[in-house]
Formats: structure tokens, C-alpha cells, sequence
């Protein structure tokens, strides 16, 4: 393959993540007097903007909310395709301004890697804090619901690798207490109720959910609003705190799951 430039590098970082090509034209204003502040990107920019957002969102709240499986695989080849690039950039470049320009690269390459690979990194805690419960509530990573014009919607609350992980979890967490408890069980408690050993083989059964402890959505929160409240069309939960008098950027207190439609459906920011 023959050697690449910087300006080569330019053209293949454009086209799928505005951010990043953001980036390359700061790179640019950088070298002028006034233009190191913008060195960076664009927090505003689309994919970086509803990722950060996604983000902070899901580590501020108890349980998973939805994916966007298209944005996290977008920028995770995205990252792939970067980070390819520099690493053959690094072999051609000798140039001392060329090394500073592909060191800017770096740095906003590293940023959406950081932030990308926490986001699932605090997912996967969060399935294997709560396995069970998830793969009882969406036993196909999606959940149904239907809308006030009685269409049915679909949230996709885990992305197909995380319920191939989630599945591969319980399995193991089931044979797990199969192997250290309900095989040790008493054969004579059995022998004599019949009953309890029903209840205990059901422990392995994903359909019972009585003895799956649920997320702690019970939780109370800080949230930003970023629609104003009075905008807010009634999404039939009694418990939902009245927020009419509350404007876009008023900050809230509020037990997360009664605004957690609020969340998922971006008319509220969580604080972490």
C-alpha cells in the first residue's frame, strides 16, 4: 500500500462522523494565533453530541436504557478506520509540523474511544449486576409497547452482543448456583416436601421473576429539562411528578422511575 500523507489522511478521516472531520479544520485554526482554543472538536456535532449525551445518561441512571446499536457501530468502525490510518501515518510522517498534526489526530481519536468504551463498559455492569432480571423482561433485547395511536413501538434496551453476553452470563450463573446450592440441598428436606423442590428447580427458570431482584429505579435523581414542561404530553403514569412550571434548563429532583420515559424519550438530561 503506498504511503499516506496528511492531507490523505484528511480526506479518509471525513464522511461518516462529522466530529472528526470538525477536528482536521481545527488542526488548521490551531496554527494560527487565535485559534488554539479550538483544538478538540465540536461537541455539538451529531454523533459525538448523542453519544456524550448517551453517556452521561446511562451512568447517572440505575438501570439500562435503550442503544442506539447503529451510532455505537458507526463509531466503532469509525475508530477502527482512525486509529488505522494514524497507525501508518506514524511510520511515513517526519515532518515535525505533520508529527503535531497527527498527535491532534490522536488526541480526538482517544477522547471518543475513551468515552465509547466506558459507555458499554458501565452497560455490562449493569447486565451483570441484574442478568436475570434483564433476560426475564426482554428475552429478545427488545421491549413492545404500543403508542397513543395504538401502533406498536420498539426500544432495543440491548444491542445483539450484549444479549449474547447477558444469555452467557446466566447460564453460567445458573449452573453456578445449581452447583454450589441446590445440589448440596438435603435429600431427606426434598423427600418431604415435594413443593420446595418444585420451587427450587424453578430458580433455573427465567419465566419466574418473584425471586429476581429488579434494578433500583426507585432511586431519586438529579435531571436537567430540556423541553419545557408545560410541552409535556401525559404519558398516562399517575405517579409522574408535575413539572409544568418548569422551564428547558431547570434542574429537577425526582425519583427516576417516574421520569424515566422522560429519559428515554430525551425531554430530560440526568446529572450524574
Amino acid at each position: 500500500m503506498a504511503a499516506l500523507n496528511i492531507d490523505d489522511a484528511a480526506d479518509m478521516f471525513g464522511g461518516v462522523a462529522d466530529f472528526t472531520q470538525h477536528t482536521v479544520n481545527s488542526i488548521d485554526d490551531a496554527m494560527s494565533d487565535d485559534g488554539a482554543d479550538s483544538i478538540g472538536g465540536d461537541d455539538s456535532t451529531s454523533e459525538m453530541a448523542l453519544l456524550q449525551q448517551c453517556w452521561v445518561n446511562e451512568v447517572a441512571s440505575p438501570s439500562l436504557l435503550p442503544i442506539d446499536v447503529d451510532l455505537v457501530e458507526c463509531l466503532t468502525l469509525l475508530l477502527k478506520n482512525q486509529l488505522a490510518v494514524i497507525d501508518q501515518l506514524e511510520e511515513s510522517v517526519a515532518d515535525p509540523m505533520a508529527a503535531l498534526q497527527l498527535s491532534m489526530y490522536q488526541t480526538e481519536v482517544d477522547r471518543v474511544k475513551y468515552v465509547l468504551v466506558d459507555y458499554l463498559r458501565v452497560r455490562l455492569r449493569k447486565i451483570e449486576r441484574n442478568a436475570l432480571w434483564y433476560m426475564s423482561q426482554f428475552p429478545d433485547g427488545k421491549e413492545y409497547k404500543t403508542n397513543a395511536e395504538d401502533e406498536t413501538v420498539t426500544v432495543t434496551f440491548l444491542s445483539p452482543k450484549e444479549m449474547k453476553f447477558c444469555a452467557g452470563y446466566t447460564k453460567l450463573l445458573r449452573k453456578h448456583m445449581k452447583e454450589t446450592v441446590l445440589k448440596h440441598m438435603p435429600s431427606k428436606l426434598l423427600d418431604n416436601k415435594p413443593e420446595l423442590d418444585l420451587s427450587l428447580q424453578k430458580l433455573d427458570d427465567m419465566q419466574t421473576t418473584r425471586m429476581v431482584d429488579p434494578p433500583h429505579d426507585n432511586t431519586y435523581l438529579l435531571a436537567k429539562m430540556v423541553s419545557n414542561g408545560s410541552q409535556w404530553v401525559s404519558n398516562g403514569d399517575a405517579d409522574e411528578p408535575d413539572f409544568s412550571d418548569y422551564k428547558h434548563g431547570h434542574m429537577i429532583l425526582a425519583r427516576y422511575d417516574a421520569i424515566k420515559s422522560r429519559v428515554i424519550s430525551k425531554e430530560v438530561e440526568l446529572v450524574p
